[in-house]
This record gives structure tokens, C-alpha cells and sequence, in this order.
């Protein structure tokens, strides 16, 4: 149901951008786009408040059963406290069933949700009642286990977004009680779930495996920490297999381009972190390996999107830029040039904003505005970080922005001529620069 509300939704969005442009074009008259304005906001219009009212309710069912059992479960026995917890979940998913068959499936997911809440809440009253040992995270696993097997079988959208939810926590939860060891089982389970929204085309779903899967990496962080990791290490590590998935994904179309998509922040971000913590110390050579094979993974990466995905040369120049960007602050370098904090900006600057030009002509080339954005928004991020640093002076920051300034219109100059020279005929002149300065014609008007 959530989906079918986003979805149609976004769907309005689209349809309403794109008449203005059709409008602008001329290809659809302004009448005609007021009348599709109209029928879209007529359409559908309070037909799903119903279902609307029905999830809210399903949730607020699911505090109340916490609530009534909280208040009563002092008096209660244990066997009434069993048969209240599995009569009360048995219930909901009866009533799952029942909708099933009778071809309502919003409702039968709205019941599936609430069964799925209340078998977490089973798990976790009757292993009180019972004085069962464990850690939260056995709860939680067996939690998101029942909800993907859910998902699996009934082919609920709700269970997904549970089995996501409670993949995570479990892998959180794994990794900072278990003396902030990696939990590898976690991206089994995570790969299930996110191939089961790509064969479904559930966005939202998908939406929540990226950022699931980046909540991992980030409970990683503190686990390469622990280990004695330095971050010149840790986020060039995570920078270069992110990049490495957008290389090999930015081609695709779907939801594979959206994870693209995540896959390139993701690699940008970590670049800029590094950027801002700077060098700390030498990291322990137990790191160097891993960084090499990173470094080998984003290369093969580069020469399957080159060879399979028939990238551009260009492309190809813009990805080795960003590795170059991202290995700069890591001790396969700094252990043998010996940068200093200020000559890895003064080195990484100029880097990170041909990566972000790189990103702007790209997107803009292969028409995707997502990655377009993200250039742009590098490029303000690195001017703000390079403002605030100002080069150990305001004088160097003025340098610094006024020879890339100049360089980056002679830039601008040089592709446009270059540009020209591609789409002239042989043998014709280049056409003259456009004027949008008005003009006085001889035969005008005067005053």
C-alpha cells in the first residue's frame, strides 16, 4: 500500500515536470496540459484513505497489545500470557489469509504487517516469561529471518521493509557487542533482500537496502578502528570499493541506476572525510593489503565498464582522476612523497574539482541529472572546505580560487572550441557566436 501511494505519487511528479517541459516545446497546448493538471488531481483522489486509515489502525493495534499486555502481565499465568501472545499474532495472520483469498491484497498486507510486529513481540515476552539467555541480537535475527521468509512466500512489501529494518539492527547489534567484529553473515541476507526488490521493482525497498547497507559500513568504520585502522585509511578503503560499484553499475537503468547513484555519494563522502581528518599517523602495514586489493577491484571495475558497458575514453580519464583523488591521503603515497596536511589540499583540491566537472559533463551527456547534482554539490563542498582551510592564509585562498577560476574558463573555452570542431561540417566556417543582445534593425521601428 505504501508503495502504491509513493508510486503514484511520483508518478503525478513526473507527468506534471514534464508537460512543462512539452509545453515549452510546443508540443502540448496549455489548454490541454491544464485539463491532464486536472484529471491527475481528480484521479484516484480519496480512494486509498481507506487503506490509509486501516495501516494506521493495524499499528495503533500493535501499541495497544503492548499496552494491555503490559498492564496485566504481573497477574496473568504463564500459559495465558503464551496463549494471549500466539492467539493474539495467530489472529493476524488468519485474518492475513482471509483477505488473501479474498483477492484484497492491501489489506492483507496491512494484516501480515501486524502479525510480523507481533511475532517480534513474542520473541521477545516469551523468552522472559520462559528466562531464556541470549543476546538482543538472536531476537533480532530471528525477528528479520520470519519477516524476509514472509516477504518470500506471501510476496508482502511490508515484510520486506520489516526484514530490511531488522537485517540492519541485527548486524548493528552483532557488531558492537561482539567486540566490534565484522558480521559478514549480514550481507547474505542483505543481498537476498535487495535481489528480491530488484525482481519485484519495489523502490522503496530498494531505497532502504542502500541505506542499510551503508549503515553497515559505517558500523564497519568502528570496527577497522578498533583494529588500528587510521581514517587515511578507512575512507579511502570504503571510497574505492563504493566507486568501484558505480563504475560497475552507472550504466544500468532502473534500480540499479538509482543504487548507482548511492554507491557515488557514498564514495564521495568518504573521499571528503578523508579530506577533513587529514593525516593522522602511519597507518599499521596490515591496511596496505587491503587497500591494493580495493585499488585492483575499482581498476577491473573501470575496464569492465569501459569494455562491456563501451564507456568513453573520457570516462575512463574522470574514473582514474578519482582514484587518484581518493589514494592521495593513504600510506601507499604519504609513506613516499611525505605530504603534509597542506599539500594534500593543495594537491587533492585541484583533483576533487576535476572530478566534479567530470561529474557535471557526464550527467549531463548520458542525461543523468542525479549524477549531475552530485557534481555540482562537490564542487560547492570542496570550495566551502578549501575557504575554510583559506591555505594557512585569506592571500593563499585568493590565489588558490583565482588561478582555478582563470583556469577553469580557459577550460570552458578550449571544450567549446573543441566541441565546434566536432560538429562542423569539413570545409564550412564555424558558426558565429550567438548574441542575445537586442539589435536596432535599419528597417525597425524608431522612436
Amino acid at each position: 500500500m505504501i508503495d502504491d501511494i509513493s508510486g503514484l505519487l511520483a508518478y503525478k511528479k513526473r507527468v506534471a515536470r514534464d508537460l512543462t517541459a512539452w509545453e515549452n516545446e510546443g508540443w502540448v497546448t496549455p489548454q490541454n496540459a491544464d485539463h491532464i493538471r486536472k484529471s491527475l488531481d481528480k484521479s484516484d483522489r480519496g480512494s486509498r484513505m481507506p487503506l490509509v486509515f486501516t495501516f494506521l489502525g493495524a499499528i495503533l493495534l500493535g501499541f495497544a497489545a503492548l499496552s494491555f499486555v503490559a498492564a496485566n502481565w504481573a497477574e496473568m499465568s504463564k500459559l495465558a500470557k503464551v496463549a494471549l501472545l500466539f492467539s493474539t499474532m495467530g489472529s493476524a495472520y488468519g485474518a492475513a489469509i482471509y483477505f488473501y483469498l479474498k483477492k484484497k491484497p492491501n489489506y492483507a498486507n496491512i494484516a501480515t504487517l501486524l502479525g510480523l510486529l507481533l511475532f517480534g513481540v513474542n520473541i521477545a515476552l516469551v523468552s522472559q516469561v520462559y528466562h531464556i539467555t541470549g543476546d538482543v541480537s538472536d531476537g533480532l535475527f530471528l525477528w528479520s529471518l520470519g519477516a524476509l521468509s514472509t516477504a518470500l512466500l506471501t510476496n508482502s512489501r511490508s515484510a520486506l521493509i520489516l526484514a530490511i529494518i531488522g537485517g540492519a539492527s541485527w548486524s548493528i547489534s552483532i557488531g558492537w557487542t561482539d567486540d566490534y567484529s565484522f558480521h559478514w553473515p549480514y550481507l547474505i541476507f542483505w543481498g537476498i533482500c535487495i535481489a528480491w526488490a530488484q525482481k519485484e521493482q519495489w523502490r522503496e525497498a530498494f531505497h532502504l537496502s542502500a541505506l542499510s547497507l551503508i549503515s553497515f559500513a559505517f558500523s564497519s568504520v568502528i570496527t577497522l578502528d578498533s583494529l588500528g585502522w587510521e581514517t587515511e585509511e578507512i575512507f579511502p578503503f570504503f571510497a574505492l570499493i563504493a566507486a568501484s560499484i558505480w563504475f560497475i553499475a552507472q550504466r544500468t537503468n532502473g534500480l540499479l541506476q538509482l543504487f548507482s547513484t548511492y554507491a557515488l555519494i557514498s564514495s564521495l563522502s568518504c573521499l571528503f572525510l578523508a579530506q577533513i581528518f587529514g593525516i593522522e599517523e602511519v597507518a599499521p602495514e596490515s591496511a596496505t593489503p587491503f587497500i591494493i586489493a580495493a585499488l585492483l577491484f575499482s581498476l577491473m571495475a573501470i575496464a569492465y565498464n569501459r569494455m562491456i558497458r563501451n564507456g568513453s575514453n573520457r570516462d575512463a580519464v574522470g574514473s582514474a582522476l578519482l582514484l587518484l583523488a581518493i589514494l592521495l591521503p593513504t600510506s601507499l603515497l604519504t609513506a613516499t612523497i611525505a605530504l603534509s596536511d597542506t599539500w594534500l589540499i593543495i594537491l587533492q583540491s585541484p583533483l576533487i574539482f576535476l572530478v566534479a566537472l567530470w561529474l557535471i559533463y557526464a550527467g549531463s551527456t548520458h542525461a543523468t541529472r542525479s549524477v549531475t547534482n552530485v557534481g555540482f554539490t562537490l564542487f560547492a563542498a570542496q570550495t566551502i572546505h578549501i575557504y575554510l582551510q583559506t591555505l594557512g592564509t585569506l592571500i593563499g585562498s585568493a590565489s588558490f580560487f583565482f588561478i582555478s577560476g582563470i583556469l577553469l574558463i580557459a577550460g570552458g573555452w578550449a571544450l567549446n572550441k573543441w566541441r565546434l570542431s566536432l560538429v562542423q561540417p569539413e570545409g564550412e566556417s564555424p558558426p558565429a557566436e550567438r548574441n542575445d543582445t537586442p539589435t536596432t534593425s535599419a528597417q525597425g521601428e524608431t522612436s
